[in-house]
């Protein structure tokens, strides 16, 4: 992939922003802020939350967040009853089920990421040069200096083109974080720190939100027709470049996906549309901001072809560098696939808005 065919476009949307990047004009991805920026059940907001009473036959604790909304905490604990805790909230779910939340906190940036109760500074596998991690060992011999005692830090494979002055600043700003955590002092459920905004988000997770890709200014998004092909995905169906499509249907228990030949019937044609759904569908997935458990049905397809549909899959779920699990193949010959939810579906956002 190269860095000059990426552009990141940001502009003002509600109380926040929206943010998408093209590759050669195609959208390839997109983060909105959601209506209430201030809501305390946002994925990535660290809270206090108040342990309600402990139930049997369940691996874990209900919750109080700050809204007032259920949330359960997986971890176990053996905090007692109505004491506050921090914790992270996690994925994305239904308004009408208790939000999943962990105790293990996390302080992303772009280059650094701070663990607290998990030691030990590791860089990542991704950075190979041999001379640009003796550089990056050097700034950590500063950097061990002002970690807490059980507080471990990932130099994420971002930081290859990043300043010495820039990870030692956002180490420091992250601890400021921690910090924020370790002082509080409230007696009811409250944000300690807010979720990353749309902008934010961006240009920590994405690696090619560089300055020089980004175009912020009003009416952006109408000037390179960004809102035309946003339209296309709120619709359940996706034209493939075959003359196939997909269809992808949200339910409550999960996302189904269907794949059909049109009129090409033959078995060429199925296989050929087969491939192209794969090669699509990350892509459909991550800017409709869909996850969970999502079953694909296929055009008719040979068991000695399923090898070529995993191959095509794997390969363009690597360039989002999605969390998303191909989890196998089912009796009836569906693939099966486990997506985090780490963002609200546009469908909701746009409509919400």
């Amino acid at each position: 992939m190269k860095m000059d065919d990426i552009a990141v476009f940001i502009e003002k949307y509600g109380t926040g922003h929206i943010v998408a990047a093209t590759q050669n004009g195609r959208l390839i991805d997109l983060l909105i802020d959601p209506p209430d920026l201030n809501d305390g059940s946002q994925m990535g907001s660290i809270v206090t939350v108040k342990l309600n009473e402990p139930k049997k036959g369940i691996n874990g604790r209900f919750v109080t967040l700050p809204n007032n909304k259920k949330g359960f905490l997986k971890d176990p604990i053996d905090s007692r009853t109505h004491s506050l805790i921090p914790v992270t909230v996690g994925l994305a779910v239904e308004s009408h089920k208790a939000q999943p939340v962990t105790s293990k906190l996390l302080f992303k940036g772009r280059y650094v990421i701070l663990t607290p109760g998990r030691p030990g500074i590791n860089i990542s596998r991704r950075i190979k040069c041999e001379i640009k991690r003796n550089d990056i060992l050097r700034v950590l011999s500063e950097v061990r200096l002002i970690l807490p005692e059980k507080c471990g830090l990932i130099v994420r494979s971002l930081a290859i083109d990043a300043e010495p002055f820039d990870i030692i600043l956002e180490t420091k700003e992250k601890l400021n974080q921690y910090e924020l955590i370790l002082n509080n002092e409230s007696s009811e459920p409250r944000i300690v720190i807010g979720p990353k905004k749309a902008r934010e988000r961006a240009i920590v997770d994405w690696e090619y939100a560089h300055p020089r890709s980004i175009i912020e200014e009003r009416s952006c998004f109408d000037r390179f027709s960004i809102w035309e092909q946003i339209s296309k995905f709120l619709l359940d169906k996706v034209e493939l470049e075959n003359g196939g499509f997909i269809l992808i249907e949200l339910t409550s228990a999960l996302v189904a996906v269907d794949v059909n030949t049109g009129s090409d019937l033959s078995y060429a044609g199925a296989l050929k549309t087969n491939l192209f759904a794969m090669k699509e569908l990350p892509r459909q997935l991550e800017i409709r901001g869909i996850g969970g458990k999502i079953v694909v049905e296929f055009a008719p397809l040979k068991k000695n072809d399923r090898i070529k549909i995993e191959s095509e899959l794997k390969t363009a779920l690597k360039f989002y560098n999605s969390q998303c699990t191909v989890v196998g193949w089912t009796k009836l010959g569906n693939l099966e696939l486990q997506k985090k939810r780490d963002k609200q579906p546009i469908s909701k956002l746009l409509h919400c808005s």
